[in-house]
């Protein structure tokens, strides 16, 4: 009897961790043609070990226009998926090839999906659309908009950047150049302080937390009342103990 119940507390805790390792995997379908059959797509992405994010990279061989690929990922994750049509390694890339690299970036969760690429390895479909790509998708238009203010304002202030890394104002422009510079933060943080409010119970509001204290490190105190109205788990997350420390330390 004892020994019968010992087989079935093993059976249950198998399952269980069936049950789990389902839960944490993102498994990816894929669909394309017009590549040779040695030709091999590459994950990069990160995930959290023991409390700090590793950057992890996976293959997959195309096999007759279709490829199949799960991971494991302890957290939503942003994925680079990057196209070497003659199966070489990404280390044997040359630099003048890295320029011409076929590559996706998504953002992706725990779940499953179907990837259709059409005549390209950039135009592509998702089946069904997750709907954190296209919110990672919107914030990053937010802060690609940002950045493009920037590259205004230097432009129109500066004389670029020196040797040491740093923007070289040209003479009697300081102050409007810190004007122009803060507006086009204000503006941006606006937007990104938006976005944080309304995804308190998607990891990708985090995201946005961390590019915005990123490029505007003073607002610490106010996203750190943001962050408060997060769920626990995500609060509890790596990246949600991460900005704890980080924007208690701009206070």
């Amino acid at each position: 009897m004892k020994k019968l119940k010992q087989y079935f507390l093993l059976i249950g805790l198998m399952v269980v961790s069936v049950q789990i390792n389902a839960q944490n995997k993102v498994r990816i379908f894929g669909e394309l043609t017009g590549y040779q059959p040695q030709a091999v797509i590459y994950f990069t992405y990160t995930d959290v070990v023991k409390e700090k994010q590793i950057k992890m990279m996976d293959s997959a061989k195309i096999v007759n226009g279709k490829f199949e690929k799960s991971i494991m990922i302890t957290e939503p994750s942003k994925m680079v998926l990057i196209m070497s049509p003659d199966g070489k390694q990404l280390n044997e890339f040359k630099k003048e090839e890295e320029k011409t690299v076929e590559a996706i970036t998504l953002y992706v969760d725990k779940g499953e999906f179907h990837l259709k690429f059409e005549g390209s390895f950039s135009n592509w479909k998702m089946d069904p659309p997750v709907q954190i790509v296209s919110e990672y998708t919107t914030l990053m238009a937010m802060l690609n908009d940002r950045n493009t203010g920037v590259e205004s304002v230097n432009r129109r202030y500066t004389r670029g950047v020196n040797m040491g890394g740093d923007v070289e104002v040209k003479e009697g422009e300081v102050d409007a150049y810190q004007q122009a510079l803060e507006r086009v933060n204000r503006s941006a943080v606006n937007n990104v302080t938006g976005f944080i409010k309304n995804h308190t119970k998607s990891y990708i509001g985090l995201v946005a937390i961390l590019y915005c204290h990123q490029f505007q490190p003073g607002l610490g105190p106010k996203l750190s009342a943001l962050l408060k109205d997060y769920t626990t788990e995500l609060q509890n997350s790596t990246l949600g103990k991460k900005l704890r420390v980080e924007l208690e330390m701009s206070r």
